[in-house]
């Protein structure tokens, strides 16, 4: 085998695994999260986070 069989062999486990390994993990954080019932502290854009119903009056719609 050549040095680029052994490296391509090498890449095509490691990338895949690596991506396992962050799918798992975030499944896990959201298992985690799902499971305590508290609300998602994560930072968002203020955008995403708006709850004063201001989206919903900014249709064109009377309110």
């Amino acid at each position: 085998m050549s040095a680029l069989q052994i490296t391509a062999i090498a890449l095509c486990f490691t990338i895949p695994l690596l991506g396992w390994a962050l799918l798992f993990r975030q499944a896990f954080r959201f298992y985690r999260l799902f499971q305590t019932g508290a609300p998602d502290t994560s930072p968002r854009p203020a955008h995403h986070a708006r709850t004063d119903g201001a989206a919903a009056s900014s249709s064109g719609t009377p309110g």
